[in-house]
């Protein structure tokens, strides 16, 4: 294969090349909003963002955003994340 046919396949490879880069950050995406919503218990957010599990109730009571069901409260990661990219955690 001479050099102009290597150089008139390359629009059809970079076609291709495209087609798997969009594919892979769709793929990316969609993990990224999985793992955005996975959902932690208090002591597990507490450690995920390096605290004491008492300190939840102090970051809760300055708008740190949480569910309650019950007796049992549980924190988004994307909201865990939102929260110490602010800035709020003093760990």
């Amino acid at each position: 294969m001479d050099f102009l046919q290597t150089l008139a396949m390359l629009p059809d490879q970079l076609t291709r090349i495209e087609a798997l880069m969009d594919a892979n950050t769709k793929a990316l995406n969609q993990a990224t909003e999985q793992l955005g919503n996975t959902r932690y218990y208090e002591a597990d957010a507490a450690k995920y963002l390096g605290v004491e599990q008492k300190t939840m109730y102090h970051y809760r009571q300055r708008g740190l955003p949480y569910e309650k069901v019950g007796r049992i409260i549980s924190y988004l990661r994307k909201d865990l994340d939102a929260w110490r990219s602010a800035g709020k955690v003093h760990a």
